[in-house]
């Protein structure tokens, strides 16, 4: 059995306390610190993502950016990315593109084209697109929206 199937491996039955850990432990930070490097180091360059907006987008810190959720319907599956545009790209496409065209680009169940860096860590202790383009135009409506629709 490998190390990483062991880890995966359910307890035989009988006692799960221990006595103490088997290795050095590390923190909660630490271990953030480490995922972020990870990640970081696996994806250095800006990369172009697309993805359905689902939950409803937020502006946030008065205006300093906007903050929503990418998803991919796999199957039975919806897989979610938080993605923030911040300052200053958030105000160069307010003045680009004005408000109410955000806005609906951002609607909910539009399928859009955005690039930036992933992060991990932050606020929320989570994966993260720091996103510093947008394509103007949605692609079309998502995956996740017609199945939705379809169950109704």
């Amino acid at each position: 059995m490998t190390d990483q199937a062991a880890r995966h491996a359910l307890p035989a039955s009988g006692l799960v306390a221990a006595d103490g850990p088997d290795q050095p432990t590390l923190g909660v930070g630490d271990l953030q610190q480490r995922i972020g490097e990870a990640v970081s180091a696996a994806f250095p360059n800006r990369m172009w993502l697309w993805g359905e907006v689902v939950g409803t987008p937020a502006v946030r810190g008065g205006g300093a950016g906007i903050a929503f959720t990418l998803a991919e319907s796999r199957g039975s599956t919806v897989l979610t990315l938080r993605a923030w545009l911040g300052r200053p790209y958030y105000q160069q496409l307010r003045q680009q593109l004005g408000d109410a065209a955000i806005t609906e680009l951002l609607t909910v169940g539009n399928l859009v084209v955005v690039g930036g860096w992933l992060q991990y860590g932050g606020p929320f202790g989570s994966l993260e697109l720091k996103v510093d383009r947008v394509v103007p135009t949605p692609a079309g409506p998502g995956e996740v929206t017609r199945q939705r629709e379809a169950l109704q």
